[in-house]
């Protein structure tokens, strides 16, 4: 019987999770109708947004963090 392998460890030599961003493979993705709003009340209440993106016929996306460092993302409808 296969030794299993704790989940933390890659399963191929060329397969690894890269967390650089986050500390945790965890994070929230927010998907909103008011894009540009919610960003604007997240920056007010300390959120830094660290890279957007508004490409046309694909969702709007923001990638942010909050006051403590936390990655989350911004996800609106379709520019």
């Amino acid at each position: 019987m296969e030794k299993r392998r704790a989940a933390n460890q890659p399963k191929a030599p060329t397969m690894f999770a890269r967390y650089d961003r986050h500390w945790t493979p965890v994070h929230i993705d927010f998907d909103v109708d008011d894009f540009h709003g919610f960003l604007a009340k997240a920056v007010n209440a300390g959120a830094i947004i660290e890279g957007k993106y508004e490409m046309a016929g694909r969702p709007l996306i923001a990638f942010c963090s909050d006051p403590f460092g936390n990655g989350f993302c911004v996800i609106g409808p379709s520019s």
